[in-house]
């Protein structure tokens, strides 16, 4: 693959690909310098009937020079101490979207406090910041009521 010309700030961005169909020669993307924009964050803790409590969230993503994945962690520990270390729940790609919505969900038990965040890459590998719920400027500690 050949990159034949690229310049600061928002430029095209051609690439020459051997072997590729005359159609699928030549691909154009931006070339953006911003992170991707991890927005709309919501959750809720739910106890369904049929299975065990478990919280449920979704958010949204958007770049303007396209979306590479994101990546969901999650934490758990005791209610009044730290939460423990961040894993990794899910990566989700997303293959050059410039917009995305997702939703997942993860099993909790009572008296566990858990932490939830979310970050994306976009096709030039600028990455978001952690995104998380927050309550009074806080990270809020998701567990389930009583």
């Amino acid at each position: 693959m050949t990159q034949l010309g690229v310049s600061g700030g928002y430029a095209p961005r051609i690439w020459y690909v051997a072997g590729a169909g005359r159609s699928q020669r030549l691909a154009t993307t931006l070339l953006d310098q911003r992170a991707p924009v991890v927005s709309r964050l919501r959750y809720r803790v739910v106890t369904p009937r049929s299975a065990g409590p478990k919280v449920t969230f979704g958010f949204g993503v958007s770049d303007e020079g396209g979306l590479a994945r994101s990546v969901v962690q999650v934490r758990s520990g005791p209610a009044a101490r730290n939460p423990g270390k961040w894993r990794t729940l899910k990566t989700i790609a997303h293959r050059g979207k410039f917009d995305a919505f997702h939703r997942a969900s993860f099993p909790v038990r009572r008296g566990v406090c858990y932490g939830l965040r979310v970050r994306s890459i976009d096709v030039v590998g600028h990455r978001s910041a952690w995104e998380q719920p927050r309550s009074g400027g806080k990270a809020t500690c998701l567990s389930l009521p009583g």
